[in-house]
């Protein structure tokens, strides 16, 4: 694992640890009382997540239910079947043959306890972003915030949680009617129901993800979520290739932007927070801002020599963005000149470290390598060779750019919000020579009219603006070059759908397996046709009769389902693997029916056996 960990690291772990074996475990194979229990701490995993995803909509009356949105009725008929199937594995028990150590034997448990495990670290990780406050709101901690709160997240999330409640459910079937694994008839009977009940878990999401498929981007960006931390500080020594260069430059851009977040709140009591600080955030921004202009300017040379007309006329736009940018940033440099704040001469961590992004981008856009922001413009640029001589420095470079237009917007929102709130306070002054002579002050400086605070604010929305549409402009060159910054693009589209209101649009899948059938149009082959696909049948006329006798199939179960008003106990000892096939298989329809079916007829109390005697003499 190279860099801070993301989600995706431990969501592969958990898909890993529960995909088929491949090889039976011949030896320790454990005990169905094993088995409930690590499949309980997965539940209990897929529990927690799925009550992140309805907690905006959990005291909704199941009533009232049919006015949600399809992905919220899912995610609360999930959570209801998971916790069912968490009721029948809390009544496991192995009896007084039940081994003395609590440490799972089978290899089918020890993958069950470690995808749950894993599944754990990867929502501790997704909650290093919020801290919940007193009142039950949470808080933002980060920019990932409100990414992880958006819609197509929280689809992809679902789509994460129907595989593994998809692939655990198969795994406990397959362990509860393996005869080496040691067990009670009920205990297989309740691991079996409990299994049933992931499956239908799974079946409703799915019904879900059939009507609105998870686009292949919002996956990828639940993947990329990383941990909530500040990189360290890095400073070029010179000998860093291109390769270090852009990688310094994107660290220190997500450093300013974690450590910016928490000035705003602070600016109307902090002495850090002084004109000086402010000025030195407008001037290293110009600085930057020019340096990514240059680098553009090269990229846009290296892209008219490969013949895409399309990459070419996108970069030329994002260096006109930044070069409108860098002058935006500089009148405002200009107009901070002519106020001040009643503390000066502090520069805070922001504004001391914003020097640091001006001279990775110089360091990177220039061929002087010991290039600093006191050499001014006035170097000679990067050669395109210099620039691009490996096969992977214009996506870094291209990178180093995106990531550091999405800093400047960030800090030109901070800065706004905090002359906003030193304004408030009486804390930003001008000169009382600068005001009209019929205000007698008499002191040197006086609190900034309104009228001069409302220019300086316009003035920080003009810069930031520019900032943002520099960042947009290189969203589409980040996906044409496949650059790591394509997270900033999707987090963006994300953002924006939720805002909107507007659907996923149902492009490509995720390549991963499980996801593309969890979001395909058709329904999932049954018992007989998953046996002549297994068995390399590849005929249409075959394979079609087989779709057909599995349909077939269902219709009789559910036809005579509908005239069973109690439910039967469902024999776990004794089950073939092809009645378990065919049950799994009846769940993924998603038929209310199905999931009726799975309910344990409640035994008969003692007083009705007894009149039922009596009524037969």
């Amino acid at each position: 694992m190279t860099g801070p960990p993301v989600f995706g690291d431990f969501a592969r772990l958990a898909a890993a640890q529960l995909r088929p074996a491949g090889v039976p475990d011949r030896a320790g194979s454990g005990t169905v009382g094993q088995a409930g229990r690590s499949l309980l701490l997965l539940t209990a995993a897929l529990d927690s997540f799925l009550a992140d995803i309805t907690a905006g909509f959990a005291w909704v009356p199941a009533g009232d239910r049919p006015l949600l949105s399809g992905r919220a009725r899912a995610g609360l008929e999930a959570r209801e079947a998971v916790r069912q199937a968490a009721a029948c594995l809390r009544q496991i028990d192995d009896g007084p043959d039940a081994p003395a150590s609590p440490e799972p034997e089978g290899a089918a448990s020890r993958r069950l306890a470690a995808a749950a495990q894993a599944l754990r670290a990867g929502q501790d990780l997704l909650h290093t972003h919020v801290a919940p406050g007193p009142d039950g709101v949470r808080t933002d901690l980060s920019e990932w915030a409100p990414v992880i709160a958006s819609v197509p997240v929280a689809h992809a999330l679902l789509g994460e949680i129907a595989m593994v409640a998809r692939r655990a459910a198969a795994a406990g079937t397959e362990t509860g009617l393996r005869q080496r694994v040691r067990g009670t008839s009920a205990a297989r009977q309740r691991l079996v129901w409990a299994c049933q009940w992931l499956q239908a878990a799974d079946s409703v999401i799915r019904k879900e993800l059939k009507r609105d498929p998870v686009a292949a981007d919002s996956r990828l960006l639940l993947y990329a979520i990383p941990v909530n931390g500040r990189p360290a500080r890095r400073v070029p020594d010179g000998a860093e290739p291109v390769a270090g260069l852009c990688d310094g430059a994107v660290a220190t851009a997500q450093r300013l932007r974690h450590a910016a977040r928490v000035l705003p709140a602070q600016a109307s009591w902090s002495p850090a927070m002084t004109i000086t600080g402010l000025r030195e955030v407008a001037v290293t921004s110009t600085v930057t801002s020019r340096n990514c202009e240059v680098l553009l300017r090269t990229l846009t040379a290296a892209a008219a020599r490969t013949g895409s007309r399309h990459l070419t006329a996108a970069l030329t736009e994002s260096a006109d963005a930044a070069e409108h940018a860098c002058a935006l940033w500089l009148c405002l440099a200009r107009e901070l000149k002519k106020v001040t704040t009643d503390t000066r001469g502090y520069l805070s961590p922001v504004a001391a470290e914003a020097g640091d992004l001006a001279l990775w981008t110089g360091r990177l856009a220039y061929a002087d390598p010991a290039w600093t922001p006191a050499s001014g413009p006035s170097h000679q640029a990067r050669t395109v060779q210099s620039l691009a001589g490996e096969p992977g420095d214009i996506p870094a470079a291209v990178a180093a750019g995106h990531q550091a237009f999405e800093t400047l917007t960030h800090l030109a929102r901070t800065d706004q919000d905090q002359v906003r709130a030193a304004a408030a306070a009486g804390r930003l002054l001008v000169p009382t020579a600068s005001l009209p002579d019929t205000m007698d002050i008499p002191h040197p400086f006086a609190p900034a009219p309104p009228h001069r605070v409302r220019a300086i604010l316009d003035i920080y929305g003009a810069a930031r603006q520019a900032s943002l549409d520099a960042a947009v402009t290189l969203d589409s060159v980040a996906t044409a070059v496949q650059a790591p910054s394509q997270v900033l693009t999707r987090a963006r589209a994300a953002l924006e759908a939720t805002r909107s209101g507007t659907p996923q649009h149902p492009a490509a899948q995720a390549p991963d397996a499980d996801a593309v059938a969890a979001a395909s149009p058709d329904e999932p082959p049954g018992p007989v046709a998953q046996l002549l696909h297994h068995l390399g049948v590849t005929r249409a006329d075959v394979l079609q009769r087989a779709s057909d006798i599995d349909t077939a199939g269902y219709q009789l179960i559910m036809t005579a389902a509908d005239d069973i008003t109690t439910p039967p106990a469902t024999p776990a000892t004794g089950m073939s693997r092809g009645t378990a096939d065919l049950i799994s298989y009846v769940l993924t329809s998603a038929d209310a029916r199905a999931a009726a079916l799975l309910r344990p007829r409640a035994p008969a109390r003692s007083g009705t056996r007894q009149r039922e005697r009596q009524a037969e003499t």
